[in-house]
């Protein structure tokens, strides 16, 4: 195909820019930083001291640490990530590059990819440094390049064309699509496209369209059929919620990835909780004890011994690695029985690159929140893969990206929003469960092109206050009001206090005409300045058990989440009729997507009407007569 290493080509570069950017940020921080400034900023522990040492799965060996100075202050390590343990008398080269696998206040648990761990780490001058993580930037290197030069015979080269052409190329053989008289019908068509579809479907689903239940709907579907499945999201806490849904429906999925970054909830459905469960493991478990004290007979002899003494101590320790290799050998064999045996293997895109993953290929991979995912770590799962489902919205936020320049040439866009654009296996969830009609039609014509409608259910849910409906929509104008924005020196964000102060009595009002306590309620804004704002102010306006009821968080933090009531602060107010990241349209879709029921936002027409969106919005408020001015109101 023409251009086709090209295209990873530029990939390769934008990963590299990203990199570039985000080790600028990282050592700018450090580079001027002495030794006890880093210290005190949490970068660095020292001393430290060794307080259990032994081998985690796959035989790895592991340190648990405890720190003896700056104790219970604040630190930057966190599960996963990477560090270098050193001795200050030891050359700098011997430094031991390690993982967190969990932080508390004043312990570690490092995890180290090495056979044994040096005598020197339980000296007095030992300390471990915060260290820049490349891994996720290597692991989507790598698998860009296997792309990049992959034969042309392979399926993986094969796959990459159709997704660069954005074409599916027809069925695959095996057509097993049951209907689900449970799900809708642009769900039922969904489902069936995605089983049978030969390279790739794409799922575009707007907030509230049920997107996780046609995934599980043909994760069960493919169970059928004895497929191999990979199910990737970008971030933990969806592989999570996933996971937690699938074992819902008795679904035998195992999730592999970091255990501290997990939920509480998912640790049944994790390898380490399966091996700790099979009944193999007990003998595992018994020669691991039994390695345990051949090291420890070993290492009772330090120094002044004799021939017979170093006889035996090398003795000791040639059993211990041997056993060793014999419960690394059980291990794996255990852990692939374990894998085969699954109905899904969940993980994160980067964890797809699992040592446990290494060389497997799977029938379909399925890939949630694809939008939310850098285009280059979408290739690691798809390296291993006969074809894939990708499912997300476009239209809410895209991954972050540091580099203003890999932004700009393209980094930010991802995979899925090429593909709904272009691709002719692009299908859309069409019946929303979650807003009121008149809610979902703020955005509705914009993003969806009016495709999107409410289901019966909740088309006109509405909050009751007596014997009268709450009308859902408001739009409070603050028009020459003097609710002037404010920027904090420091963080460069944006606040508004008159604007909270409006929302304060706002919504004080609404829970004296309510009366009631089961409704959920969150104030949501753009700007993390005025999310601080509100929080430090919440009991101006509010009971201690009122606030504490009251969620307050930014936009993007509150992606994929819902309430009953949502109230969104816009912030921005200025003679110039300057909006920042308001711009980002994307932004405000999510916001207003978030409410079931109500939905208040507090803004200056003067500021964002002359923006094409915002004036078309606001038209959408009068017309709908959802608009109202601050005049009016008596504050």
């Amino acid at each position: 195909m023409e251009n086709y290493q090209s295209y990873f080509k530029q990939l390769i570069q934008l990963v590299e820019l990203e990199l570039s950017e985000e080790k600028e940020i990282y050592f700018h921080q450090l580079k001027n930083m002495k030794a006890d400034e880093r210290r005190r900023k949490g970068y660095s522990w020292f001393p430290l001291e060794v307080v259990k040492q032994g081998y985690s799965l796959g035989q790895l060996p592991f340190l648990v640490v405890q720190r003896n100075k700056m104790i219970d202050q604040p630190h930057q390590f966190r599960a996963g990530s990477q560090v270098e343990l050193f001795n200050l008398d030891q050359p700098i080269e011997y430094r031991l590059k390690g993982m967190v696998h969990w932080a508390d206040r004043n312990k570690l648990k490092l995890l180290f990819n090495r056979d044994k761990l040096p005598d020197w780490i339980y000296g007095s001058k030992t300390g471990i440094d915060l260290y820049f993580d490349e891994r996720t930037y290597k692991a989507m290197d790598d698998a860009l390049k296997r792309a990049m030069f992959a034969d042309k015979k392979s399926r993986l080269y094969q796959l990459a064309v159709q997704l660069i052409k954005a074409k599916n190329e027809g069925l695959a053989e095996t057509h097993h699509f049951t209907f689900n008289s449970q799900l809708n019908e642009s769900q039922n068509n969904t489902v069936k496209a995605a089983l049978e579809n030969q390279d790739f479907t794409v799922i575009h689903g707007p907030p509230g369209t049920g997107k996780s239940t046609t995934l599980i709907e043909i994760v069960i579907q493919n169970i059928r059929t004895k497929q191999r499945m990979l199910l990737c999201t970008p971030s933990n806490a969806a592989a999570d919620h996933l996971c937690v849904e699938l074992d819902k429906k008795g679904v035998n999925v195992i999730r592999l990835g970091n255990l501290s970054r997990m939920r509480d909830q998912v640790w049944k459905m994790t390898m380490e909780s399966a091996i700790d469960e099979h009944p193999d493991t007990q003998s595992i478990k018994k020669m691991k004890i039994d390695a345990r004290d051949l090291f420890k007979a070993a290492s009772k002899y330090k120094r002044n011994f004799d021939a017979e003494a170093r006889a035996e101590r090398t003795r000791l320790y040639q059993e211990a690695k041997m056993l060793r290799e014999q419960i690394r050998i059980a291990e794996n064999y255990l852990v692939k029985k374990l894998i085969d045996e699954a109905d899904v293997i969940c993980t994160t895109l980067v964890s797809s690159d699992h040592r446990y993953l290494e060389d497997m290929h799977f029938d379909l991979l399925i890939i949630d929140e694809a939008a939310q995912a850098l285009e280059p770590a979408c290739w690691i799962p798809l390296n291993k893969c006969e074809r894939v489902i990708m499912a997300g919205d476009p239209f809410q936020l895209p991954p972050t990206v540091k580099s203003y320049k890999a932004a700009r040439e393209g980094l930010e866009k991802t995979l899925m929003e090429r593909l709904v654009k272009e691709s002719n296996a692009t299908y859309l969830l069409d019946t929303q469960y979650r807003m009121h009609e008149i809610i979902m039609n703020c955005t509705n014509q914009y993003f969806y092109k009016g495709l999107l409608k409410a289901d019966d259910s909740v088309r006109y849910q509405q909050l009751v206050h007596g014997n009268e409906k709450v009308f859902p929509l408001e739009f409070i104008d603050t028009a020459g009001a003097a609710y002037e924005e404010k920027q904090n020196s420091v963080s460069k964000s944006y606040y508004n206090p008159e604007e909270y102060r409006l929302i304060g009595i706002h919504l004080t009002r609404l829970f004296h005409d309510l009366e009631r306590d089961d409704i959920s309620i969150a104030i949501i804004t753009p700007y993390s300045e005025q999310v601080k704002y509100i929080r430090n102010h919440l009991e101006d306006h509010f009971l201690a058990h009122q606030a504490a009821s009251i969620e307050v968080d930014t936009v993007d933090a509150f992606q994929g989440r819902e309430k009953d009531v949502i109230y969104i602060s816009m912030v921005r107010s200025n003679a110039k009729s300057e909006i920042g990241f308001l711009k980002d349209y994307r932004r405000m879709n999510v916001a207003v997507t978030r409410a079931r029921k109500k939905l208040v936002i507090v803004g200056d027409s003067a500021t964002i009407g002359n923006d094409s969106f915002y004036s078309t919005m606001l038209d959408y408020f009068q017309e709908s007569g959802a608009y109202k001015s601050v005049w009016e109101m008596d504050v």
